[in-house]
């Protein structure tokens, strides 16, 4: 009876059917853990068949729960079968490397999937040190593979993001300005007093502009004087606005040293400076109806990078 067990085992062995199916260990919305053995060390061709049906469970599984399927490979930790800083895929490998676990992470994104890969599980120990950031990720299959940005490269991301963001929107200025324009064309049609098409841009600009009082009608011109006014402190206030928007604690900041310099401090100045400034020019006229000023790029060392005028 030994002797025919031998026989079959012998067999099963050189037909290549020394191992197992793909079995479910551990799942849940997270993560699920697979599990594949073999009588003898598995061989690569072999072992990636297993692989590749191993992540298709996974995928069916994390599809079910409305995610996808990430397995991250990394640096080995040393602690177990495998050589310290060796590249490899998250699994926990069993003596001899004979039984293999992998655990799948389930997650709608790559950031909340790198979330979870940090957290230990019970009965499973990774062969991957879960300390440091994975370098690359398959997706949905062993074909999707992907690499994982470093940390220091997103944060520079992250900063160029900002820069280009709004950070607050006003009413607009070009609305404001146009009605003005549009308030001095019709006061010149209706009043004894005219004044030039460039006089009415002067005054639509918050320029101070002589209209005169010859009529004796103050109600006239009473107006146009507070909109005058007005258009001057709205131009005071898109100043306020604009170093509003480049307010940015730890990245960005903006001041008016002088009436006519507009200064932005940026933690890592873009390349080449003088285009950043030229486009902070059209947002300064564009968005918040302001110009008359150079506008000049510095790092927080207050090293000067590039400069525009604005006006």
């Amino acid at each position: 009876m030994k002797k025919l067990l031998g026989i079959i085992v012998l067999g099963l062995l050189l037909s290549g059917n020394a191992y197992s199916k793909v079995k479910t260990v551990e799942k849940n919305e997270n993560y699920i853990i697979l599990k594949y053995s073999s009588l003898l060390k598995l061989k690569e061709k072999k072992q990636r068949k297993l692989l590749y049906k191993t992540m298709m469970v996974a995928t069916d599984h994390c599809n079910s729960v409305g995610k996808s399927a990430y397995l991250f490979l990394g640096f080995a930790h040393g602690e177990s079968e495998i050589t310290r800083g060796t590249y490899t895929i998250d699994m926990d490998l069993g003596k001899n490397f004979k039984t293999y676990q992998h655990r799948i992470i389930c997650s709608k994104d790559l950031q909340s999937g790198l979330k979870l890969f940090k957290n230990r599980v019970a009965n499973y120990d990774s062969e991957l040190n879960l300390n440091i950031r994975p370098r690359e990720y398959l997706i949905n299959g062993l074909e999707n593979r992907k690499k994982i940005s470093s940390l220091a490269e997103e944060k520079k991301k992250k900063i160029m993001a900002k820069q280009k963001s709004v950070a607050k929107k006003i009413d607009n200025p070009v609305e404001e300005r146009n009605k003005l324009l549009n308030s001095c064309f019709k006061d010149n049609r209706e009043t004894s007093i005219k004044l030039k098409n460039t006089e009415c841009e002067a005054y639509a600009d918050g320029e101070a502009v002589d209209i005169g009082d010859d009529s004796a009608n103050v109600n006239e011109f009473s107006v146009m004087s507070k909109k005058n006014d007005k258009i001057r402190n709205y131009n005071e206030a898109g100043r306020k606005a604009l170093v509003q928007r480049w307010n940015d604690p730890g990245y960005t900041k903006a001041v008016f040293p002088q009436k006519d310099s507009f200064w932005i401090f940026i933690k890592s100045p873009p390349n080449p400076a003088d285009v950043y400034a030229a486009m902070a020019c059209k947002i300064a006229k564009s968005e918040y109806n302001v110009k008359g000023f150079t506008i000049s790029i510095w790092d927080f060392n207050k090293k000067k990078y590039g400069n525009a005028g604005c006006y």
